[in-house]
Formats: structure tokens, sequence, C-alpha cells
């Protein structure tokens, strides 16, 4: 069966196009101006349908260009709650935290996130998150306030530079592997 699309293919939009991305919340609402006045909550089975046809930019939306998306977004956004066992004895796993959040000058990709591995005690060895500001340089004069997107490893914070999503992705998996070869455990 065949479902027709009014949306543009992706190949055809221009790279300055502007589109809506809807940022989600726990409980996704219609505009303001729905039935009664009041707005109404919407099942998971109607988001995208043609339910929001009357959002606005004012709706939680952030518009941003196709050349501006970070197509790898998408792919660490699907990992948002994922665990995974990651050694033969099922002792050291990684797990994935990861939503949008609006742009802002410590989050400017829009996404909060936390990658982690933890070992068989449950104990972080390897963190890479945004969670908090860390220090660009030890000392008295260390700057007090950092970049949010850093790595943890072990007992060490680094500043960590976010260029992409997918980036991220490989950087945090080549730590895993870095430590669990280190471990002995691969």
């Amino acid at each position: 069966m065949a479902v027709s699309s009014n949306r543009t293919p992706l190949a055809e939009r221009s790279a300055n196009e502007q589109v809506p991305i809807l940022l989600t919340t726990a409980q996704p609402v219609l505009p303001s101006g729905s039935v009664y006045g009041r707005p109404q909550l919407l099942s998971p089975c109607l988001m995208g349908s043609a339910q929001l046809h009357g959002l606005s930019i004012d709706d939680n939306l952030v518009t941003m260009s196709w050349r501006d998306r970070d197509p790898g977004a998408e792919v660490l956004l699907d990992l948002d709650g994922q665990v995974f066992v990651v050694d033969a004895k099922g002792g050291y796993w990684v797990r994935f935290s990861v939503n949008r959040v609006g742009s802002t000058p410590e989050r400017p990709h829009g996404l909060k996130y936390s990658l982690t591995l933890h070992g068989p005690d449950g104990s972080r060895l390897i963190g890479f998150d945004n969670a908090h500001p860390v220090r660009e340089s030890r000392g008295p004069g260390g700057k007090s306030r950092g970049p949010l997107d850093h790595k943890h490893r072990l007992e060490t914070v680094r500043p960590y530079r976010f260029k992409d999503a997918a980036t991220l992705i490989e950087d945090f998996w080549a730590e895993v592997d870095k430590l669990l070869r280190e471990k002995g455990v691969i």
C-alpha cells in the first residue's frame, strides 16, 4: 500500500530551506488555541500526523536549515535509553541518555547527552556528557567555567570538542575499546 506525503524529499530541498523541528516533551501538547482554549495531550500514535498542522513557530519549535542539521543526531537520539553489555562475562555495560533541547550557547548543537561505560561494580569508568561545565585548565589560573561538553575517564575530566553526533559516538566507542583493552577485558 503506497502512502502519499506532502513533504518535499530531502534530496530536493535547498540547503537554506528552513524546516520546523518539534522539540518533544514528556507530554506533547497542541497549540494553546485548541479545543476549549486549553492544550490537549496527544497520544504517541498521533505524533507527526495531520493533527499537528496548526503548529506555529511559537509552539516549541526550532527552525534550522538542512545544512545546519546534524544527520547523526537522529541516530544518537535513537540510542536514548539503550543499555548494552560489552563483554562476554556481562560485567561491563554502556548506557545512552540523549535528549533534544533548545540550542543555547552552552549546547549549540541542541542535544543533552550522557554516554557512559560502567564496570562490574556499577562505577562509571568513561563518560561523555554535557551536564555540567568543566575547567579548561588546572590550578589557580584555570578558568572556572569551561564548556559543557566533556569526557570523564576514570578520575579525570577533560573538555570535549563536540563536532557532530556521529563523531561523538565514534569517539565514545574508541575510548570504550581502549579502556577495555587496557583492562584485558577484550
